[in-house]
């Protein structure tokens, strides 16, 4: 006899099965697959498509309004319905094909069962089950679907963010993917972290550009554009930008301090004392790293078209992820002084974006004291502590609207479980599915 399955595993893998996946080239993007995809939405949650407004942003983004009838301020749950691509010839190395949305083993499979089509399914679900019992909200509740996360976002939150701000919208709090629930984030802390971020840190691609004189590659001079770039990226290889053990970084190891056994846990609860020697040991990890200091990674490179002719132009791009303390025009600045040759050309990466850090939200707000109370009833034992978004978010768009953004999905991740996103076997735990139910369900009581 087939195993009968809560709704919400059932409904997330036929959303799965959707190949609603961003792609670079635009041209490449089956948007009949979102088509087909909001289609199923409205037939796996007739309540919220019957009772909440709806309205089609911008072709494919999707926002919901659920009125209260209420003055407070409204509360924005966020995610997004693109995927990334299965990469290369890399299907075959899946266990359970990659759009199959089998449920086996345990677990949900498929893209977008992390990231982040599963938060999708839960939020919907959530307000589904809420208006069947009949529930009256306290405040208005909005949700918010982009569709090209996975891209730049501009299309899909940057224009569902567009249109609301017209309305005037000031909401409460706004939640949107970005930290999970980890187990083994640090030596000797065995319990798991709800990582909850309550900043983002900021954007910037650099194109560093070089011109110099050609030629044949058998009478070389010194100073060809290869080598010119060759010697700037060097100089910024062995330049790191200042470690600062404050704000979201630091408020996280006084979180979990007290959970951590040993020397380390007396070094965490003593921040002060040995924050010299908590700057070296965790400039020494690229994890850990990236939340003490604006990072540098040279990501593009482009010399040369035949083997034996000098290139007239070299060109690299390299992406800075900036910490709360700094921001772009510092970083654009640093990055020049660093480089220190006017043979080199430094300027933002045509059609990219460059954002700074977002502001930094307090653990005292409505929003992150309501995300705090729920954790501890459906996730029992479980940490919660503020930390800092290394990666980008739809949430940047919205920033201007809220003084409370957070960024958390309760996802429990394991091991492995991090290079299943993006990766392959991406899957997700059927009782973890069922428990992020229950954490939307409880949370918009909450609000």
């Amino acid at each position: 006899m087939e195993k009968e399955y809560p709704q919400v595993v059932k409904k997330l893998s036929e959303a799965v099965r959707f190949k609603t996946v961003s792609y670079q080239e635009s041209q490449n993007i089956d948007y009949g697959e979102f088509d087909r995809f909001q289609y199923f939405l409205q037939s796996a949650f007739p309540n919220v498509h019957e009772k909440l407004k709806k309205e089609i942003i911008n072709g494919y983004g999707l926002l919901f309004h659920w009125e209260s009838g209420k003055q407070s301020k409204p509360v924005l749950l966020m995610a997004h319905q693109d995927v990334v691509p299965i990469e290369g010839d890399t299907e075959k190395d899946w266990k359970y094909p990659p759009f199959s949305g089998a449920v086996e083993d345990g677990f949900v499979w498929g893209r977008g069962t992390l990231d982040i089509k599963v938060v999708l399914i839960c939020v919907m679900q959530a307000v589904e089950k809420l208006l069947s019992e009949g529930y009256e909200p306290s405040r208005d509740i909005y949700l918010a679907f982009g569709h090209d996360e996975e891209i730049t976002g501009e299309n899909g939150a940057g224009m569902i963010s567009s249109h609301l701000k017209n309305k005037g919208i000031e909401f409460e709090y706004i939640l949107d993917e970005g930290g999970n629930i980890m187990q083994g984030v640090l030596p000797l802390l065995d319990k798991p972290v709800a990582t909850v971020g309550v900043a983002e840190k900021g954007f910037l691609s650099l194109c560093l550009s070089v011109k110099a004189a050609g030629g044949h590659s058998s009478m070389p001079g010194e100073d060809t554009c290869i080598r010119i770039l060759s010697t700037a990226l060097g100089k910024l290889r062995h330049t790191l930008f200042k470690p600062y053990l404050k704000g979201p970084t630091s408020m996280f190891f006084s979180k979990v301090a007290p959970d951590i056994k040993g020397f380390l846990g007396f070094v965490f609860r003593n921040q002060a004392v040995f924050s010299p020697l908590l700057k070296k040991v965790l400039s020494n990890s690229p994890t850990t790293n990236a939340l003490i200091r604006t990072t540098i990674a040279p990501t593009m490179f482009h010399a040369g078209d035949k083997e034996n002719v000098l290139p007239q132009n070299a060109s690299a791009v390299i992406n800075l992820r900036i910490i709360p303390q700094e921001s772009v025009e510092f970083c654009i600045e640093k990055i020049k002084n660093t480089v220190n040759d006017n043979r080199v050309e430094v300027k933002i990466l045509d059609g990219s974006r460059a954002d700074n850090p977002s502001e930094v939200t307090s653990v005292e707000s409505f929003g992150y004291k309501a995300l705090e109370k729920v954790m501890e009833k459906v996730f029992p034992g479980v940490i919660t502590a503020p930390f800092i978004m290394v990666g980008s978010t739809d949430s940047k768009f919205y920033s201007s609207m809220s003084k409370c953004v957070l960024r958390f999905a309760p996802i429990l991740m394991e091991g492995e479980d991090l290079a299943r996103v993006h990766g392959t076997n991406e899957r997700i735990r059927i009782d973890n599915l069922v428990k992020m139910e229950d954490f939307y369900y409880n949370l918009i009581k909450e609000s």
